[in-house]
């Protein structure tokens, strides 16, 4: 007889549960649990789920769970209305404020309500690293506030050392906003140290080595290993490129690898212009240099 897979038998359990205490909402909560996250059945879950909240329409578990299943199936307003609930019921839990969070992010583009989920659920579960470098993200690009981001990101790191992102912006906001190279140098190695293939803190920690440290080496060996791990990234084509031309004076090669970039990316103003200088400088093409240019210039409006 072939042996019970550890998923029927989680499955079957939980059915039986079920079975044998039909009122109990906390019993059809765990088989939803079950049908979500073992069988991978979602419509089994989504029933279990509302046949909880049917049993005790106060049931907030019930609803936080209903809530982060419409999340995950991108359907925001059925995820507001379920979270709400649950935060109405017993004031909200660390991952039901987090998932709010999401919900006013991704789904309604409502950055200030996200900024306050996650300050409510970062002020109950401080420890959770990924939060803290979604907020500071949120500072950084929609509050425009690059200090109160660097903040969050070391929070990210006080959080968890190990989580290479947080590493990283707090590195990008450093070298960027501060001018402190040396520490932005550090903080890219150490998000690379923590994940190799990491390709944001490649980039980032080839631009750097390249623009700061006039480090040839270090910089095409970043651009290609990134390119190693995400063949199809556009600026690590450009800018291996612009690196193999300065610094090997391969200009044969940088052309061929801004092209590779513009192929890929028709919209990059940046390889526009890089192309539009090697055509002036290099290829004495100035018809054709004039014309990346300016479409150089339109795509930065």
């Amino acid at each position: 007889m072939k042996d019970e897979s550890f998923d029927d038998f989680a499955l079957n359990l939980a059915k039986k549960k079920a079975e044998e205490n039909p009122l109990d909402p906390q019993a059809w909560l765990t088989l939803g649990f079950v049908q979500e996250s073992f069988q991978g059945n979602l419509t089994e879950a989504e029933a279990c789920f509302k046949k909880s909240i049917e049993l005790d329409a106060t049931y907030a578990l019930g609803y936080a769970a209903l809530g982060k299943l419409y999340l995950e199936q991108e359907e925001y307003e059925q995820a507001k209305e379920n979270l709400l609930l649950s935060v109405r019921y017993d004031g909200g839990g660390s991952e039901v404020w987090k998932n709010l969070a999401l919900v006013y992010r991704d789904g309604f583009g409502d950055m200030e309500e996200s900024i306050t989920c996650f300050e409510k659920s970062l002020a109950l579960n401080p420890g959770d690293a990924r939060s803290w470098v979604f907020v500071g993200y949120l500072y950084e690009k929609n509050k425009n506030n690059p200090m109160k981001a660097l903040e969050c990101y070391e929070k990210a790191i006080d959080a968890d050392e190990k989580y290479a992102p947080a590493w990283n912006n707090a590195g990008f906001m450093r070298e960027i906003h501060l001018n402190e190279y040396d520490k932005a140098l550090y903080y890219y190695q150490k998000a690379v140290e923590i994940n190799p293939d990491y390709s944001y803190a490649l980039l980032n920690l080839g631009v750097l080595y390249h623009t700061v440290y006039q480090n040839g080496e270090k910089c095409i060996e970043c651009f290609e290993h990134l390119l190693s791990v995400e063949p199809d990234n556009a600026k690590a084509w450009h800018n291996l490129g612009i690196a193999v031309g300065k610094y090997n004076g391969q200009n044969d090669k940088a052309v061929e690898y801004i092209q590779k970039a513009l192929g890929l990316d028709p919209e990059y103003a940046d390889a526009w212009h890089s192309m539009g200088v090697l055509n002036k400088y290099l290829l004495e093409n100035e018809e054709e240099a004039e014309i990346c240019f300016e479409k150089a210039r339109r795509l930065r409006g």
